[in-house]
């Protein structure tokens, strides 16, 4: 039997202070319009468009071997072109036929309309926009992280670290270290997957059952922080638009790191 994902603890401001779930449990922060204005702007198609990248136009994005998972690792996606007005259409009336995902720098005029953050480096945050399904596959960062979603929505589903030996982790020959083998664990805790499908997949991976995962829905506002070492999936459903905010782990955090961590 499968366990039920359980929520995080919610608020609705960014924490000043992070040390309560720091490396200890993901959190959910849900900002409404009155505090975060961005959510505002965002709904524009023009202001969507100054925030992304592109050359007279043409925008680089990744498309996915299997046109569903995307990792930045070449056995798993590839670089394409495409104009910025197909990119944009995406938000109202999806028309490519396999999903798409950018990822940029974030512009120095979105910094400034972003809520307050913990102290970080602003050139290793990330702008992501992807299409209806995008998956980033089960897999752990090395870092602290947020994930700030601005526009449409995502699914997310997230392990504690000492789940991490029952997830089947590659071992960095036939995959990357930081990446699992089970594939589409928000279809098979929503009950998404047919019983035959299911069945197959915890018999490949018996260990699921034993695991306590937690699961977030984001829409514009939301904002999940996720503790280094968590491994979790990511799933679009509707047009999104994200930013990403890494912070290293302190020297303590990292004396004290699980084994697996170390690769």
């Amino acid at each position: 039997m499968l366990p039920t994902p359980t929520n995080p603890p919610t608020t609705t401001s960014l924490p000043p202070d992070f040390t309560p779930y720091q490396n200890r449990r993901p959190l959910h922060i849900h900002l409404g319009p009155s505090s975060f204005p961005l959510l505002q702007k965002c709904q524009d198609p023009m202001y969507i468009s100054s925030l992304i990248d592109n050359e007279n136009g043409v925008v680089t994005v990744m498309t996915s071997h299997d046109n569903q998972h995307f990792l930045d690792d070449t056995r798993y996606t590839q670089t394409t072109h495409i104009p910025l007005s197909i990119l944009l259409t995406q938000f109202k009336c999806p028309t490519l036929p396999n999903p798409v995902y950018y990822r940029g720098p974030v512009p120095p005029h979105l910094h400034t309309h972003l809520p307050p953050l913990p102290p970080h480096n602003p050139t290793l945050t990330r702008l992501w926009v992807s299409t209806p399904g995008c998956i980033t596959p089960l897999h752990y960062d090395k870092c602290h992280g947020l994930l700030i979603q601005l526009v449409g929505t995502k699914k997310f589903v997230a392990f504690p670290k000492e789940d991490a030996h029952r997830l089947y982790l590659f071992d960095g020959i036939a995959g990357p270290a930081h990446v699992s083998r089970i594939r589409h664990v928000t279809k098979l805790f929503e009950n998404k997957l047919s019983g035959e499908e299911c069945e197959e997949l915890v018999k490949r991976f018996p260990k699921l059952r034993d695991t306590e995962p937690y699961w977030v829905e984001l829409g514009p506002g939301d904002v999940v922080y996720t503790p280094p070492g968590f491994l979790h999936e990511v799933t679009t459903v509707e047009a999104s638009v994200s930013v990403t905010v890494p912070w290293d782990m302190t020297e303590e955090e990292l004396e004290d790191r699980p084994a697996f961590m170390a690769f």
